[in-house]
């Protein structure tokens, strides 16, 4: 099977060499407004809108700041709950965190507003996490959008949990030695190269997840990659929708294959192939933060999806 390539796995194997991108004015659409802002256990919640409710969980060492552009949209006709982790975004860590203790807090929130056939939409973690909850508690939901996020760290597939340790181990552990300065140049060259295709917003994305914990950041990278949820994926009786984003011009970090459209596909496909209920769609050209690359294609894919859950 084709190995799958994304940003995160530009992380785990070379982007510890990137170099910084240029600064420009580009900048991202202005948060909007919540109609409230909690939080429950180690998440903060910001709501907006109203009627059926979707949860937008962002991905590693980033904030609620990731859906600004597609928050008005969806609050016209839904109720939703933006996430931030403890540790991302500014906000204060809380202790070491787990998948476990994310599913416990999101059901608290369930619990709390009364929620029902709800939606999760997340990204990168964000999706991971998403496929987590879904495996436990399907009963709570009426879908998932999993936006480049997968059951398994990509790249590892095909590794011993053991093997994934190591390698979460080196990892957390470069990150942990990195300066602030350090870790904003890491993080723009990160952005530059996977992240976002217009390059005057790299720096300032490489501003906003520098903002987060870099032991927080760490310890969910670490979570991240010993994870593997592929054997559970039949307990999901909701749908599982998989937006995937496709760059024509990106390269593989060790050999220089360069996967097409379809074959990156067929990849996503394969990993998630026990979810009985699976659809993978990709939006071309975009990098891993594909609601920004794609506003508009992203918000008109998802609103497609929705009509079908």
């Amino acid at each position: 099977m084709m190995r799958i390539r994304t940003v995160a796995v530009a992380l785990v194997l070379s982007a510890f060499t990137l170099t910084r991108g240029a600064a420009g004015a580009a900048v991202l659409p202005p948060a909007p407004t919540p109609a409230e802002s909690f939080d429950v256990g180690t998440l903060h919640v910001d709501r907006y809108g109203s009627g059926d409710p979707i949860v937008l969980i962002p991905g590693l060492a980033c904030g609620a700041w990731v859906w600004n552009g597609i928050i008005p949209h969806l609050a016209a006709t839904h109720a939703v709950y933006a996430l931030t982790l403890a540790g991302f975004a500014g906000r204060p860590p809380l202790g070491t965190p787990s998948f476990a203790g994310f599913t416990r807090d999101l059901t608290a929130l369930l619990d709390q507003r009364h929620l029902t056939r709800v939606v999760l939409v997340g990204h990168s973690l964000g999706g991971t996490l998403a496929i987590a909850y879904a495996e436990q508690d399907s009963n709570r939901l009426r879908g998932v959008v999993a936006v480049d996020g997968l059951p398994i760290f990509p790249d590892t597939d095909d590794l011993t949990p053991a093997q994934r340790q190591l390698v979460a181990s080196r990892l957390a552990s470069t990150l942990r030695a990195k300066t602030p300065d350090q870790m904003i140049a890491f993080e723009t060259g990160l952005m530059s190269v996977g992240g976002v295709s217009d390059p005057a917003l790299a720096a300032p994305l490489a501003a906003l997840t520098a903002q987060s914990d870099p032991t927080t950041v760490a310890d969910w990278l670490t979570a991240n990659v010993e994870v593997d949820l592929r054997p559970r994926l039949g307990a999901i009786t909701v749908p599982l929708d998989e937006i995937v984003p496709y760059d024509p011009s990106e390269a593989n970090p060790v050999s220089a294959v360069h996967p097409t459209e379809a074959e990156k596909r067929a990849a996503y496909v394969a990993v998630l192939a026990r979810a009985r209920k699976v659809d993978v769609v990709m939006i071309s050209p975009a990098k891993h933060f594909v609601m920004i690359d794609q506003p508009d294609r992203f918000t008109t894919t998802l609103d497609a999806l929705l009509a079908t859950l």
